[in-house]
C-alpha cells in the first residue's frame, strides 16, 4: 500500500542566498495576493469568477509587463505552484468549509513548492534548486526512502530556514506485534497514565519557565518604538522563545505516542469533552499547555 511521507530538515544559507530565497518568497507573496484580489473583484462585479487555467495564462502575461518583470527571475513552476494554492484555498472553503482564504503577509511563515522532482537534488550535503548556481547547506538526519514528490523551502518566524521533501513509499514496514492492548487516561500533572499504571509526566516546568522569560521580553518589545530596528529585534527574540515553547510541547507528545504505539497494539483513549472542560478559566490554561488533541490526532496517524 502506498502512503505518503515528509522529511523535513534544516538549511543554512549564506547572506547571498538569503536574499534569493526572500526574493522568492516576495514573489509568491506577490502572485497570491495578487489572483486573490483581481479574484474577489471579479466575483462583486459579476457573482463569478476565472478559474485557474485563466489565472495561468495571466501569470505568463504579467512576466512580460516591465512593471513585474522581477518575476522572470523566479522559476515559473514556483509562481505555478503559489497560485493553485490560492485556488485550493477557495475550493476547501466552498466545499469543505475551511476559513476563507486571506492576504499573505510578510510577518508570516513564508513558503513555497517546487513541484517538480526533477528540477532540485540533494548531493553532498548540498541542495541545488532552480535559478540558484550555488546549492544551500543542508543537514540530513536521516536517509530519504521514497520516490521524491515535491519540495517545499520554508522560512518561520524565528528565521530559521527548512526544507520539506515528501516521498511516495510503497512499502510501509510497521511495527512489529507485541499483542498487547492498554487504556489510557489523559491529566495535567501526568500527560498520560496507562491502564498497565505508567506515568508519562508532563513538562509544565521547562513551559513555565520559557512562558516567564517570554512575558520578561514581551514587556520589554512593549518599550520600543513600532517598526524601529530594535523593535525588531525584539520580535525575533519572542518569536524565538516561542519556537522553542512549540518544539517542546510537540516534541514531548511525539516521544509518548511513538513508544505507546510501538509497545501495544490496540490503544484504546477516554472521550473528554475538551470544550467543556476549556469553560473552566482555572483549568483553561493547563488544558492548553497540554495539546491533548494534537497527542490524539498522532496517535490516530502513527496506529494507522
Amino acid at each position: 500500500m502506498e502512503r505518503m511521507y515528509t522529511y523535513k530538515f534544516r538549511l543554512y544559507p549564506t547572506d547571498e542566498q538569503k536574499v534569493f530565497l526572500s526574493k522568492v518568497f516576495g514573489c509568491c507573496r506577490l502572485v497570491y495576493n495578487h489572483f486573490l484580489h483581481e479574484k474577489q473583484e471579479q466575483y462583486k462585479q459579476t457573482k463569478s469568477s476565472d478559474n485557474y487555467n485563466k489565472h495561468q495564462a495571466k501569470l505568463t502575461r504579467l512576466r512580460k509587463l516591465d512593471e513585474f518583470a522581477f518575476l522572470k527571475e523566479i522559476p515559473l513552476q514556483v509562481l505555478q505552484c503559489s497560485l493553485r494554492n490560492m485556488h485550493t484555498a477557495f475550493e476547501n472553503f466552498y466545499k469543505h468549509k475551511r476559513g476563507y482564504p486571506n492576504y499573505k503577509s510578510k510577518r508570516d511563515k513564508q513558503a513555497f513548492k517546487i513541484a517538480q522532482p526533477n528540477t532540485f537534488c540533494i548531493e553532498n550535503n548540498k541542495l541545488y534548486i532552480p535559478k540558484l548556481k550555488s546549492g544551500i547547506k543542508i543537514v540530513l538526519s536521516q536517509n530519504i526512502v521514497g520516490k521524491v514528490c515535491f519540495a517545499t523551502i520554508s522560512r518561520n518566524k524565528a528565521c530559521k530556514y527548512f526544507v520539506s521533501i515528501t516521498v511516495k513509499q510503497d512499502n510501509h514496514q510497521p511495527f512489529a506485534q507485541s499483542n498487547k492492548s492498554v487504556g489510557i487516561d489523559l491529566g495535567i500533572k501526568d500527560l498520560v497514565i496507562t491502564s498497565d499504571e505508567i506515568k508519562y509526566p508532563n513538562h509544565r516546568k521547562q513551559i513555565k519557565q520559557l512562558k516567564r522569560k517570554l512575558k520578561h521580553n514581551q514587556r520589554h518589545l512593549s518599550r520600543k518604538v513600532h517598526g524601529s530596528k530594535r523593535y525588531e529585534k525584539q520580535v525575533l527574540k519572542c518569536n524565538r522563545i516561542y519556537e522553542k515553547l512549540t518544539n517542546v510541547k510537540v516534541g514531548h507528545i511525539h516521544k509518548i505516542s511513538t513508544e505507546l504505539v510501538k509497545n501495544y497494539d490496540i490503544i484504546k483513549i477516554e472521550d473528554l469533552n475538551i470544550k467543556g472542560m476549556m469553560k473552566n478559566h482555572r483549568l483553561a490554561e493547563a488544558i492548553v499547555e497540554c495539546n491533548w488533541s494534537q497527542f490524539v490526532s498522532m496517535l490516530q496517524y502513527k496506529t494507522w
